[in-house]
């Protein structure tokens, strides 16, 4: 039996480094995953994080609907993590023993891990011969935040829910409490703090007196396209500093984000091309800005055409385009 022989083989793998495998929906990927990768990056020294992303069809046919988002777009947003190193695509959304058996041995994995709440089909806990191989690990869920949640507020800015029903054709779409929204807003502080701590310790990036490339924006609802975005300003310019500016909502306006300006800040941190931010971004640059931050390439969020000023301190003049072969 497949799990079995991984309990005593994976005592004579070496200790520089630990396989674990971590799976999910995460659909309308958010903070709450980024914390969840973190703290199993965290579990061990040198930990190899593996994560599962389960299949469009495998959570329609147990929740009876497809995820907002596709595979690829969830994959995507997952392999732009920083704590993430390899992406497994089409897990099942129900782990059978058969399942975890073959991906522990195909991937050389250690440890399962997977929140501290219950996870029960049928009655029966889903990594129970796992956890009695002594190869499971739980880490805390990160309170207040939910892709539910998540999708709740969205649907009632779109103007879908009344009340405390939903009129949209989504179904079981609760709307947040306010309990609940000021608990998140309260707990988002402390993982302020822990992100910004891990990738002062732990993240490699240029020294501080390497150019900047600064890329600005609100980076609501952190999508696919944000961390490909990121990915390729990274490529294009490796011996850059990639500081992502954050902006703030705009006091009283109608088209304020869904996410707070800490928790949009949150994933940006999580995004593996991201070597610093900066909350609370200038709407308007000066040259003083430019001279004080060193930043030598200027680019916005929604805009795919990037400028370089033809000297430190001067503001962008030549655009550039970001293209898979540029």
């Amino acid at each position: 039996f497949f799990l079995c022989e991984l309990a005593l083989s994976s005592r004579k793998m070496p200790e520089k480094q630990v396989r674990i495998f971590m799976e999910g929906a995460f659909d309308l990927t958010h903070y709450g995953h980024a914390n969840a990768f973190r703290h199993g990056k965290n579990l061990f020294p040198n930990t190899y994080l593996i994560v599962g992303v389960n299949s469009s069809e495998s959570i329609a046919e147990a929740k009876g609907s497809l995820p907002v988002m596709t595979d690829e777009e969830r994959c995507a947003c997952i392999r732009g993590s920083r704590f993430v190193d390899e992406v497994i695509e089409k897990t099942p959304y129900v782990m059978t023993d058969e399942y975890l058996g073959w991906v522990m041995q195909e991937y050389g994995i250690q440890f399962v891990v997977h929140g501290d709440d219950p996870c029960l089909v049928n009655g029966q806990d889903v990594y129970g011969r796992v956890k009695e191989l002594g190869m499971f690990r739980s880490i805390p869920r990160t309170v207040g935040v939910s892709t539910t949640h998540v999708l709740g507020e969205l649907l009632q800015r779109a103007g879908y829910c009344q009340g405390t029903s939903v009129v949209s054709p989504v179904e079981a779409c609760p709307l947040p409490t306010t309990s609940e929204t000021l608990a998140r807003r309260t707990d988002i502080s402390s993982l302020m703090s822990s992100f910004s701590d891990y990738m002062r310790r732990d993240c490699l990036v240029p020294g501080p007196h390497a150019p900047v490339a600064y890329v600005v924006g609100t980076w609501d609802l952190f999508q696919p396209w944000h961390a490909l975005q990121l990915a390729r300003i990274r490529a294009r310019w490796p011996e850059h500093k990639v500081v992502v500016g954050v902006l703030d909502d705009i006091p009283e306006s109608e088209s304020h984000s869904i996410l707070t300006l800490n928790e949009r800040a949150l994933m940006v941190m999580a995004c593996r091309s991201v070597d610093d931010v900066l909350l609370q971004a200038p709407r308007e640059m000066d040259e003083e800005f430019i001279a004080s931050m060193g930043i030598q390439v200027v680019l916005h969020e929604t805009d795919f055409t990037m400028s370089e000023p033809s000297s430190p301190g001067l503001p962008p003049t030549s655009p550039l385009n970001i293209d898979d072969d540029d």
